[in-house]
């Protein structure tokens, strides 16, 4: 393979989101029913779950209770503190049509994984992390030469974290999201490099109703690509890639009135 560039796309991991209007409490959140018609029962140390049974409100003991804990058998009991774990299986399929150059695409994939994220906080200072591994593989195609390789931009690692500070005077922390490598094209011969993306942030209140605050994106000013339009590299030597932004630092001043 031919190392260069890098990419944070594709696995599911990490969204993030940004409510204006007030949360909702834990309290008030009204769990989905099952989709694989299981019986609720309730958290106990003494009872063992029964097969087809899942703990019920498990989302509203995790937001409210410091731990849940679960017997399972005679020796074995299930806990969890702010920490969630999925593991997955999919198969999927796609049609597309490359303009440049043109190309039909009809292939099918499947992929198996684990996704995991926790949270832990400690008087002012919180840490939370998350990463997900995924194993994939074309499965079907109309190129044959591409079953068995890994889909394009679907790296086996996805990750974030972040550290936080926060008082009445002031928050400040870290955060970052990174990816291992992974392939531009199905071909799998031109490589997108690992990299890892570090932020930062500061915020002052001084006075009541006054906050100035200071966040730095990349801080480090990394390199990262999240894509490419090439499966190799060309006689002419040009790649087209698209780059996460480099460093950018903000100040800003809030009046609350």
């Amino acid at each position: 393979t031919t190392p260069m560039l890098r990419s944070l796309t594709l696995t599911s991991a990490l969204a993030l989101s940004l409510a204006i209007a007030a949360p909702a409490s834990a309290e008030d959140i009204v769990e989905s029913p099952s989709t694989v018609d299981a019986v609720y029962a309730a958290e106990s140390t003494t009872r063992a779950l029964q097969p087809g049974e899942k703990i019920e409100n498990l989302y509203t003991k995790n937001a409210t209770q410091d731990y849940v804990l679960q017997k399972l058998t005679d020796r074995v009991y299930f806990f969890q503190r702010q920490f969630y774990g999925t593991v997955f299986y999919a198969e999927t399929a796609e049609t597309n049509v490359e303009i440049a150059p043109l190309e039909l695409t009809d292939n099918r994939y499947e992929a198996i994984g684990v996704e995991l994220e926790g949270s832990y906080s400690f008087g002012p200072f919180s840490i939370s992390g998350g990463a997900t591994y995924t194993d994939a593989e074309i499965k079907d195609a109309l190129n044959a030469s591409i079953i068995g390789n890994t889909p394009r931009r679907q790296a086996d690692f996805v990750y974030q974290g972040s550290a936080q500070y926060e008082d009445d005077f002031l928050t400040a922390g870290v955060n970052m999201i990174g990816t291992t490598e992974s392939f531009t094209q199905d071909s799998n011969e031109l490589v997108l490099p690992a990299y890892t993306q570090v932020n930062a942030f500061l915020a002052v209140r001084p006075l009541e109703r006054l906050e100035v605050s200071l966040n730095a994106n990349n801080l480090f000013d990394a390199f990262g690509y999240t894509e490419a339009e090439e499966g190799s590299i060309p006689g002419n030597g040009i790649v087209r890639a698209r780059s996460i932004a480099g460093r950018t630092v903000i100040a800003s001043v809030r009046i609350d009135f």
